[in-house]
């Protein structure tokens, strides 16, 4: 979770209840520049000088009862500068104030600040000015200035949550956690009891947020808790409480709830239900609780009753695919495919969704589903190298060369992770081979280190001719995989090629021991006995190939 939404305000006299608010919540993550409307620096302003409570009454009001107050200089001076701080600006200053605001407006931050600043040139303790130069160099990524000209606001209104606020959301972004804890908690404290409860509810939103963050999920259901004081019958409030409580206990218990601790959570997601008895959410906290305990079956119908009522595709996408985890927890694997075809039926852009129908299909060896499954993953999630290299193994089995070699290349664009490139190597690798991409299919595996990836190497390596390298490649493949019969017909052949007959022998009539009926194995076996002049065995062995169906064989037979 991130903060990253500035306050704008209001400005009011005080007593007023505030403001416009573009507070940072935990399921939002918007940057200032994607809430700037901007209404807030200038024009409404204008609404607080123009009303029937001049301002510079009141500061010379003050200003005479500073005089008349003993041994309270301090406050006496706090007063004064933030009643300065409202004070009518020049008509000097108002022209800056009002460019300023029209280039915040139109989005032009340069302008906007040059502006600002001239405002503040003309008088530095201008509220206005500084909060409009802070939304200026924030929305330019001027994180530096922006926290400078917040702290600015919170000396010249302490007594303010804005300041406060916008600092605590600059110190966040700049990876201070605990001094943007301190700002908001500020904010939260100053605005108690004169702000409207949704401003401070929001301000206690960003305080959580940043909590759990920080892991302090104590904290943060503390902090849900404050704000849900203020609003009991905020639905939204009590799910974030009752979602905090759940995820307190997961992790006490490293993953594992106590039923006898999940009673707070399920009493705030049941009372949300009574009066919202489809709400989405939490009806998923409900069904992971009860997951959590076991009772799977009991949290799949949770979901099959709010699934039996008229709710928005958006919303039964949501739950079907929580259907189809708990599915799959359970094993059963066909309902979870059935349950995954209507999520991504409802809801295609659902990645994940799509990426675990994909593997559903592919084990169930239905190649065209898991195919068009994992094609419409990767179309939402084109960086994912587990969708790229799924994607990959699937046109590999089918039989697709060329874009099965395109997929797994792609995977090594994607990803550093040695175990996922080790497989998109070899598939790669293979597909150059069978594309007769000999020297590519070399290049790629060159590095590998498996039994399978080493015996393409050799495969490439004797096509190229190269016997040397492919009866090294092929005698670590025989190391790591001495069962291996296909291994072992290549690295015979490979030791024919190089002229090695005695180890070509071995090998062949180790070979023919194990697997009688390989045709290819007894007429390779022959060409290594008679080039050791072991005429006799070399025609058994010939007569033996041909007997079993290979042609070239026959010839050899008559051979002088």
């Amino acid at each position: 979770m991130s903060i990253s939404k500035l306050l704008y305000v209001r400005r009011l006299l005080p007593g007023i209840a505030l403001l416009s608010l573009a507070a940072c919540t935990a399921a939002h993550a918007q940057t200032a520049a994607e809430m700037m409307t901007t209404t807030a620096v200038g024009s409404t302003v204008d609404a607080a000088t123009t009303t029937n409570l001049p301002i510079v009454s009141i500061l010379d009001k003050a200003k005479q009862a500073a005089g008349q107050i003993q041994g309270q200089n301090a406050q006496t001076e706090a007063m004064l500068k933030e009643m300065e701080a409202f004070a009518p600006p020049s008509p000097e200053q108002q022209v800056q104030l009002d460019a300023g605001r029209s280039k915040l407006d139109a989005k032009q931050y340069k302008e906007a600040q040059g502006a600002y600043e001239s405002a503040i040139a003309l008088n530095y303790r201008n509220f206005e000015a500084h909060f409009g130069l802070g939304l200026s160099m924030y929305n330019q990524g001027d994180l530096i200035g922006a926290r400078f000209e917040f702290s600015q606001l919170a000396s010249l209104a302490p007594s303010r949550l804005e300041g406060h606020y916008n600092l605590g959301v600059v110190l966040a972004r700049l990876g201070r956690t605990d001094d943007a804890l301190t700002e908001l908690g500020e904010a939260a404290k100053v605005g108690k009891d004169r702000v409207l409860p949704s401003v401070l509810i929001s301000v206690y939103r960003s305080i959580a947020a940043l909590q759990v963050a920080k892991g302090d999920s104590a904290g943060a259901a503390k902090t849900f808790q404050d704000a849900l004081d203020l609003q009991p019958a905020d639905a939204s409030l009590a799910l974030s409480l009752a979602e905090i409580l759940y995820q307190n206990e997961k992790k006490a218990d490293k993953g594992k709830v106590d039923s006898g601790k999940v009673g707070d959570a399920m009493a705030y997601a049941y009372k949300v239900l009574a009066q919202d008895p489809n709400n989405t959410r939490a009806t998923l906290l409900v069904a992971d609780i009860y997951s959590s305990q076991g009772l799977t079956s009991r949290a799949i119908r949770e979901l099959d009753r709010v699934l039996g009522a008229s709710i928005p595709d958006a919303d039964r996408a949501t739950l079907v695919y929580k259907k189809a985890q708990l599915l799959l927890s359970s094993g059963n694997k066909a309902e979870a495919m059935k349950a995954l075809e209507v999520a991504t039926q409802l809801n295609p852009t659902n990645s994940i969704a799509q990426y675990q129908l994909g593997r559903l299909a592919l084990e169930a060896k239905m190649m065209d589903k898991a195919l068009a499954a994992f094609n419409a993953s990767a179309k939402s999630n084109p960086t994912g190298p587990e969708t790229a290299l799924a994607l990959a193994l699937v046109q590999d089995s089918k039989g697709d060369a060329a874009e099965a070699y395109k997929s797994a290349i792609a995977v090594t664009k994607l990803t550093t992770d040695p175990a996922y490139l080790a497989t998109a190597n070899l598939i790669a690798g293979k597909n150059a081979y069978r594309s007769k991409q000999y020297g590519i299919a070399k290049r790629v595996l060159q590095s590998t280190n498996s039994a399978e990836g080493l015996l393409w190497l050799g495969l490439s390596s004797y096509s190229l001719k190269d016997y040397a390298g492919a009866i090294a490649a092929l005698e670590g493949s025989a190391k790591l995989d001495p069962s291996n019969t296909l291994v072992q017909a290549n690295l015979g052949a490979a030791y024919l090629a190089a002229s090695r007959y005695s180890e070509a022998q071995n090998t062949l009539d180790a070979l023919v021991k194990v697997t009688p009926s390989n045709a290819q194995a007894w007429y390779n076996l022959g060409w290594a006995l008679r080039n050791l002049s072991r005429d006799t065995e070399s025609k058994a062995a010939f007569k033996q190939s041909a007997n079993l169906g290979y042609t070239p064989a026959n010839k050899e037979l008559k051979a002088k």
